[in-house]
């Protein structure tokens, strides 16, 4: 995972009243944790490249006038390094244990700021899942909520 040092990265979607699709809560909380995973979710913030590097979603930044050239020699450094990618496959990375209670405490803040807001709640759910079960059973959480969310009166409004 190599970014731009000029880019960003976030999940903005719950500022539209939905969760991040595409196994994005599941495969955040397995590279950075739960905790930081909920904070960029439920924020709907992005995070410059050099802080994203820092918080171990990206493996590298590079000068983006030589992030072809540059993302092409990491490649093959790490292909060399790692040939069967072992390790790295967040479809099979564990979660990091979450602190006790960071569930319900991000719950009951997530009431207070984003009150009659059922994304961030929504997007709990789902972290909760990647910590707690397999992969693909988490998966099957986030396409389950994310669909509920699309159709809601909460996401309609804010879309």
């Amino acid at each position: 995972r190599v970014i731009a040092d000029n880019g960003a990265v976030g999940l903005p979607e719950v500022n539209i009243g939905l969760l991040p699709g595409g196994e994005g809560t599941q495969r955040l909380p397995r590279v950075a944790g739960a905790k930081l995973a909920l904070d960029l979710m439920v924020s709907g913030q992005h995070v410059p490249a050099p802080g994203a590097l820092k918080m171990k979603v990206v493996d590298a930044v590079f000068p983006a006038a030589k992030l072809i050239d540059e993302a092409i020699e990491f490649a093959k450094k790490m292909a060399v390094e790692n040939p069967t990618n072992k390790g790295r496959k967040i479809s099979e990375m564990p979660c990091p244990a979450a602190e006790a209670g960071l569930f319900d405490k991000m719950r009951k803040a997530m009431a207070a700021k984003r009150r009659d807001q059922p994304a961030p709640q929504r997007i709990i759910d789902c972290v909760e899942a990647a910590c707690t079960k397999p992969f693909a059973e988490g998966l099957q959480v986030e396409q389950k909520l994310f669909f509920e969310l699309l159709t809601s009166k909460e996401a309609r409004a804010l879309q």
